[in-house]
């Protein structure tokens, strides 16, 4: 991605602080779009048991 085009006015400190916001969203969040800290509410169990989060 060498051919980006420069803005005159771009903040690189900005722009470093942006990235780095992003990223540590990226990491909190799996390929499949859940939290990682957020416990399961739901799950698959046997017809006519209960799911219970492990």
């Amino acid at each position: 991605m060498g051919c980006a085009i420069k803005n005159p006015k771009e903040d690189p400190e900005k722009r470093s602080v942006f990235f780095q916001k992003r990223d540590q969203l990226k990491s909190k969040v799996n390929a499949r779009g859940f939290s990682h800290g957020m416990p399961r509410t739901h799950g698959y169990s046997l017809k006519g048991k209960r799911y219970y989060r492990k």
